[in-house]
């Protein structure tokens, strides 16, 4: 288990690598009917569109993001960062 880095959420949320990235997702600690990430057998990660999640009978996890206060700015700064280097590769590659 992990802690959310926003100041103002702290809430403690686990990591779930997603299958088809690779990367971790930070979902909510606890199960959640109205989630969208599945953890398979093989204990990697896959989101369900809205009519997958709405029919799946399984245990289901929410994004941290849905509940975290901060995930709007954290998620900006996010993808800001990522196009910034993005866009540092493309002018030295």
């Amino acid at each position: 288990m992990a802690t959310c880095r926003d100041p103002d959420c702290r809430a403690e949320i686990k990591f779930v690598k997603m299958r088809d990235s690779g990367r971790p997702m930070p979902c909510e600690v606890e199960p959640d009917d109205l989630g969208n990430i599945v953890v398979e057998a093989d204990g990697l990660g896959v989101k369900l569109s809205r009519t997958e999640a709405i029919h799946y009978t399984g245990e289901k996890w929410m994004p941290h993001w849905r509940a975290c206060p901060g995930a709007g700015e954290f998620r900006k700064r996010f993808y800001v960062q990522k196009s910034e280097h993005h866009d540092e590769e493309k002018a030295t590659g």
